[in-house]
């Protein structure tokens, strides 16, 4: 029998189990429930660019995928949108049975790469961010103060090895 039928369900009877789990985590007793840690402004900040990376890593691919679905109907199937000769290349293909490529398809297939073109500068754009971020020394960590030091009290036997 379904658990669910035997039992009743009430913002009541809910109210009174979320009490009771309160309850016992606060007089400390261990896996009644957990807590979640609400992240800072800043944590949420940090992420930022990484989660900008993955949306615009499955917009290009949506782009290329489009570019590549376009041809694969007109029987084109070596097409690499990437390609820095692609729009070159794309006025001498030709479609399966040998014809030219329809030129409204043509136009519509350079505006897409238009907008691919764009998107994977932003994503060299987000990349160089990233690793100037990860190279820069981290806020209030040692190597930060050693590098604000002046040169002539970093030098000598003392220093620190990278």
């Amino acid at each position: 029998m379904n658990r669910r039928a035997r039992r009743a369900k009430t913002d009541r009877i809910d109210l009174a189990q979320l009490m009771r789990a309160f309850l016992a985590y606060l007089r400390g007793e261990p896996g009644v429930c957990s807590m979640v840690r609400v992240p800072t402004p800043e944590d949420e900040d940090r992420k930022r660019r990484t989660r900008e990376r993955e949306r615009l890593l499955k917009e290009r691919t949506a782009h290329t995928n489009r570019i590549e679905g376009l041809l694969h109907g007109q029987g084109i199937r070596d097409a690499m949108a990437l390609k820095p000769s692609f729009l070159a290349d794309l006025d001498q293909m030709r479609t399966g049975d040998g014809r030219d490529l329809p030129p409204r398809l043509r136009d519509e297939i350079r505006r897409e790469h238009e907008r691919l073109l764009l998107v994977h500068k932003q994503i060299k754009a987000v990349e160089a961010e990233n690793a100037a971020a990860h190279r820069a020394p981290a806020k209030g960590s040692w190597r930060r103060r050693w590098f604000s030091l002046p040169s002539s009290r970093r030098s000598g036997r003392s220093s620190p090895r990278f």
